[in-house]
């Protein structure tokens, strides 16, 4: 798995609603089928959201209260491997099931389609996406028809025939490579059971008609990961949750993730979780398993610093334990010149600015007692335990703060060591630490905390895990709040 999934993100639109019937769905009756084979989607414009127009609510100073945090219509389940979060996605006509990984950090959907000679075989689903399974995918036909715009170019398609496809080239900055051509049909978000998901109103009624990239080639740690492709869900236009809240599969322009070591939440339009009994829903047709994620803490807002793209918070402060890291100005801003601090769920670990890096390291050796790195290292029960909490402070609303920590159980991945026979060192991420169970003699671990980036600073994962965290772009901001983060394989819905 990539440790680092990023995009340079461009603006384009696509403005989508579904005509279906039960769990088969067709494009809209009037089309003929040159116009099916051509990507013609006539849409009635009257329903329709235009995120163009949408109206964004007021977090400004001058609100007499806090906006409460908009409640999510339902949740789906996310489940971790090698330290990254991944949802089920169903796409097509019979439905067929991917794993991709949720990225905060990019904006294209992409995974495998048939046929793919140059891609990997040993990803979470079987077989690659067979387009010619379903009877509602569109391949969009360039020029006329290309959706994102500024990467897309003509060129000729993969299987042989004179249709010009909208094809484009996408790189990540670990050395990873896509190849992929623009395609449309119907896709939505459910949980690891078929039958459920498919036929579960609840999770069909939020199937949209969406433009992804059906990928023919893909190079580096794509190749050997274990999820099919990608979800990116940055702020951007041309992503699934836009998607969902312009057709009003979705009531808000928002979704939030509640990331733990095993798994965790992904609730769409806002948040599924409460505080405390809060997470139950009150009233209506509602079920929830006997541990129902939930806030242990109010929920604080934080205004994006960014209008598109990343999504980015201000840094007022980072402490390492109790010492104060960014004591001048020019470490300070380290954390919020260029890119900024961007919460990136596509990243396993965390980046910090390596302009802080001897301040940090200092007083790492001064808790700690030994240098700060990360190689593999021992740990007796005693040493673990001085390991201290990492926090970021937050610029809040209305002069707020929010001060966010990483725990030593989150930022360090306990590992299981084993030698081979030519005595090499094999290691393998095996589970997250108890803390509040001493161990005998020595674990060993790595810190994922990393003070290399060369500007701003990357949120990832681990410091993200066990908060729901509030992706509310129509409201422009971010919501964070300490929760339990239970994953559960049939999530409770309201109806």
């Amino acid at each position: 798995m990539s440790r680092r999934h990023r995009i340079s993100l461009q603006r384009t639109v696509f403005i989508a609603s579904l005509m279906c019937c039960a769990i088969q769905f067709h494009l809209p009756s009037h089309l003929s089928a040159d116009e099916k084979r051509t990507g013609g989607i006539d849409v009635p414009m009257g329903h329709e959201r235009r995120l163009q127009e949408e109206v964004v609510e007021s977090t400004a100073d001058q609100d007499p209260e806090p906006v409460p945090p908009p409640v999510s219509v339902v949740s789906v389940p996310l489940h971790s491997e090698h330290g990254t979060h991944h949802a089920y996605l169903y796409v097509g006509s019979p439905p067929q099931r991917r794993t991709l990984i949720v990225d905060t950090g990019s904006r294209l959907v992409a995974f495998p389609c048939t046929p793919c000679p140059n891609c990997g075989t040993g990803h979470a689903s079987p077989s690659y996406y067979d387009p010619s399974v379903s009877t509602t995918d569109v391949v969009n036909v360039c020029p006329a028809d290309c959706r994102f715009d500024g990467m897309s170019k003509c060129a000729n398609s993969v299987n042989g025939t004179q249709q010009q496809q909208c094809r484009f080239v996408q790189r990540y900055t670990e050395g990873s490579r896509i190849e992929a051509y623009e395609i449309t049909d119907v896709m939505w978000l459910g949980t690891a059971d078929v039958g459920e998901s498919t036929a579960d109103p609840t999770y069909v009624g939020m199937a949209v008609p969406f433009v992804f990239g059906c990928q023919t080639s893909e190079e580096g740690l794509f190749r050997h990961q274990y999820a099919d492709g990608i979800m990116g869900v940055a702020m951007h236009q041309t992503t699934l949750i836009a998607a969902m809240y312009e057709a009003g599969a979705i009531p808000r322009h928002a979704f939030s993730l509640c990331l733990n070591f095993d798994g965790g939440v992904f609730s769409l339009g806002g948040t599924k979780l409460g505080l405390g009994n809060d997470a139950l829903p009150s009233s209506g047709n509602a079920t929830s398993p006997p541990s129902t994620p939930h806030h242990l803490e109010p929920m604080q807002f934080a205004p994006l610093a960014k209008n598109h793209g990343w999504y980015a918070v201000g840094v007022m402060s980072l402490h390492l334990g109790d010492i104060l890291i960014t004591a001048t100005e020019t470490l300070l801003s380290a954390f919020n010149d260029g890119k900024g601090t961007i919460i990136d769920s596509g990243t396993t670990d965390s980046y910090l600015p390596r302009v802080i890096a001897r301040p940090f390291r200092r007083a790492w050796e001064t808790i700690t007692g030994h240098v700060h790195s990360n190689k593999l290292k021992r740990y007796t029960y005693a040493r673990f335990r001085r390991l201290p909490n990492i926090t970021i402070t937050v610029h809040g609303l209305r002069g707020t703060s929010i001060r966010w920590s990483a725990t030593p159980s989150n930022y360090m991945e306990e590992m299981a060591v084993t030698r081979t026979n030519s005595g090499l060192r094999s290691a393998q991420i095996i589970k997250r630490v108890d803390i509040t169970k001493p161990w005998e003699g020595t674990k060993s671990f790595t810190n994922r905390i990393y003070v290399d980036e060369p500007n701003g600073c990357v949120v990832g994962g681990n410091w993200m895990a066990d908060h729901d965290v509030l992706f509310d772009v129509q409201g422009k901001r971010i919501g964070i709040a300490r929760a339990e983060c239970t994953s559960q394989e049939s999530p409770y819905i309201i109806v």
